[in-house]
């Protein structure tokens, strides 16, 4: 964190630090690289109401966005997470908890993550990729 910043700059750099605490990549929208993560947070995204603070992105498709909203009172950061739901699932008022998809996307990112850390030791020439 850097000095003088004001809330909505610590805000962000709260959010960035838990993003990339879960996993996901966290870019601008004017330079994002799809093949730095499977799981990617666009800050700034453009949507059909204007830019949303983040679009979460697995295998880039959007998956959630997060909105972070200063409170009435103090300076703690309310954060409105949103899921999107997928158009193509048959039975879209069963889906899971958003706490539910966000376990899995985690999961799914760490065993991505993992996958990538074998392929890495073994193009490095560390063994057969197993620690």
């Amino acid at each position: 964190m850097t000095v003088n910043q004001n809330p909505e700059q610590i805000a962000r750099d709260t959010i960035d630090r838990k993003l990339i605490e879960s996993g996901f990549a966290v870019q601008d929208r004017k330079h994002i690289d799809w093949k730095v993560s499977p799981g990617i947070a666009v800050r700034e995204y453009p949507t059909d109401v204007g830019p949303a603070d983040y679009v979460l992105f697995v295998d880039r498709v959007p998956v959630g966005v997060i909105e972070a909203k200063k409170e009435e009172y103090g300076e703690k950061t309310n954060l409105d997470i949103f899921w999107l739901k997928d158009k193509s699932l048959a039975d879209l008022d069963n889906l899971p908890d958003p706490d539910v998809l966000a376990n899995e996307i985690v999961e799914n990112i760490e065993a991505a993550l993992e996958s990538f850390r074998e392929i890495a030791d073994i193009v490095n020439g560390n063994g057969n990729g197993k620690q």
